[in-house]
């Protein structure tokens, strides 16, 4: 396990981005809940299993969580739910600024008790099914980071998906990875046809791995009014029991930016690390039923729920039992023990 480090010479920490707010996968997942602390996928929560993941390659004490002033208390609980200290653990991002500068928060507090780390940025709300190819690629991406290296997953794509950013591969580098040459926005289908064709197209990750000090050098450079607000804020920062809070009125003068945009595309030591391991953002209903067990009608229900025969029209949709939550316009309904009964995201032929 990466903590110590008899195989490195830095600490290695988890950094896990849990800022959603709710815009997904609604009613379910909502602005004072969001997606990452619902049990979409087994018993725990999006955020549980992305931390209960991380071994053995990762040490979970190590984990740090940028959430929003909204989410921290709850957050809070489903970490002590594992078992975890929360501790030094939370930092609360004052307002969203995206992910560039919620990253340099966590970081900045890391720096304050380390010379240097190696940080592992994970998204709170995702999935990954293959746990042994994620572990393997996990460790390629931690070594390349090691050697100084801005790393990336590109996750294999098995179709000309247009809900996803790509990023374009170049020559193949150490550990398996591939230069990378390019992100690109989501596609139109007759482009994402061609990136499949192409095979060194690959769909963002939003995963991201590098040395502390990697990163700070290139945002001194690339985004410097973001470093220096978030230097700022940190600078000014206030200890709410084991909450860290960094200055709200210093972190107002933060531009709002995506690591992608404010580091990845233009730094010249980035590479992209394949990954083929069950991956997804979980971002639709359609994508919730890809990951989700399913009867032999394709139906997938969450929760504690009853379903009844609709004639054809229910298979491969997704059901989830939601006591008070509203149906969405144009899905059908039904009522369990749980409540109301969502179906959404399904086939509409007979």
């Amino acid at each position: 396990m990466f903590r110590n480090m008899n195989d490195l010479d830095l600490n290695v920490y988890p950094i896990l981005l849990a800022g959603g707010t709710g815009t997904r996968l609604w009613p379910i997942s909502r602005e004072l809940y969001p997606k990452q602390l619902v049990n979409f996928v087994g018993k725990d929560s999006l955020l549980q299993n992305t931390i209960k993941r991380l071994p053995p390659v990762l040490d979970t004490a190590s984990v740090k969580v940028v959430c929003g002033q909204q989410h921290f208390h709850e957050t809070a609980k489903h970490i002590e739910g594992l078992g975890l200290r929360v501790e030094d653990k939370l930092i609360c991002e004052p307002s969203g600024r995206n992910t560039a500068p919620a990253i340099l928060l966590a970081i900045l507090h890391i720096l304050a008790s380390e010379k240097d780390a190696i940080l592992c940025i994970f998204p709170a709300d995702h999935v990954i099914q293959d746990l042994d190819a994620f572990h393997d690629r996990l460790k390629a991406a931690i070594a390349l980071a090691d050697e100084g290296f801005i790393v990336t997953f590109g996750i294999q794509p098995h179709y000309p998906e247009t809900g996803y950013g790509y990023v374009e591969g170049g020559e193949k580098v150490s550990h398996g990875a591939l230069s990378l040459k390019r992100f690109v926005e989501k596609p139109d289908p007759a482009t994402a046809q061609k990136y499949i064709k192409a095979g060194n197209f690959f769909w963002n990750s939003g995963m991201f791995l590098f040395k502390a000090s990697a990163y700070l050098d290139e945002l001194k450079t690339l985004a410097p009014a973001i470093f220096d607000a978030c230097e700022h804020s940190m600078a000014g920062k206030t200890l709410d029991g084991d909450f860290v809070r960094p200055n709200p009125d210093a972190f107002k003068a933060c531009p709002s930016d995506s690591i992608d945009y404010a580091v990845m595309e233009k730094s010249q030591h980035a590479m992209m690390v394949p990954l083929d391991a069950g991956w997804s953002d979980v971002g639709s209903w359609a994508a919730l039923h890809d990951v989700s067990a399913s009867d032999d009608d394709g139906n997938s229900m969450l929760g504690d729920a009853l379903q009844h025969a609709a004639g054809g029209r229910g298979a491969g949709r997704v059901g989830r039992a939601a006591r008070g939550a509203p149906v969405p316009p144009g899905t059908g309904d039904d009522v369990g023990d749980g409540g109301v009964q969502q179906y959404v995201g399904g086939n509409e032929g007979a």
